[in-house]
C-alpha cells in the first residue's frame, strides 16, 4: 500500500494539489506506543507482507478508495490524477502471471491485554 499512497501524494503535488492522509499504516513501534497510551500491554506483534491481487486493477482500486484522499481536489481532476497514479504505480508494483497488479499490503497482527 505504501507505493500506491506515495504515488498519490507525488502526483497530486505535481499538479499543486494536496491529498488528505486518510489511512493509517503504523509501524510495530507506533502501534505499540498507541496501545500503551490507552493502557494496553502488547503480548506479541508481527508484521508481514500480504501481497493482494487487485482484480479491477490499480485504476479500479483508486476509483473505489481515493475519494477521501482527494476531498480537497476538484472532482474534474480526479480521473486525470488516477490515470497518472496508475501509470506510475503499474511500473512499481508486482504483477501475477496474468499481468494483474498485486498491491504491496502489509498486515500487522497483535495481541494486547488491559493492565
Amino acid at each position: 500500500m505504501g507505493k500506491i499512497e506515495n504515488a498519490m501524494f507525488e502526483v497530486a503535488e505535481k499538479h499543486n494539489f494536496k491529498t488528505v492522509k486518510c489511512w493509517f499504516f503504523p509501524t510495530e513501534k507506533e502501534k505499540t506506543e498507541l496501545l500503551n497510551k490507552y493502557g494496553l500491554k502488547v503480548k506479541r506483534m508481527i508484521s508481514f507482507s500480504r501481497p493482494t491481487l487487485l482484480p479491477t486493477g490499480i485504476k479500479g482500486w483508486l476509483q473505489t478508495f481515493s475519494a477521501p484522499a482527494f476531498v480537497n481536489i476538484p472532482k474534474e481532476m480526479h480521473e486525470k490524477l488516477i490515470d497518472e497514479i496508475a501509470e506510475k504505480v503499474e511500473k512499481e508494483l508486482e504483477k501475477n502471471e496474468n499481468g494483474q497488479i498485486i498491491a504491496d499490503y502489509v498486515r500487522l497482527r497483535f495481541e494486547a491485554v488491559k493492565e
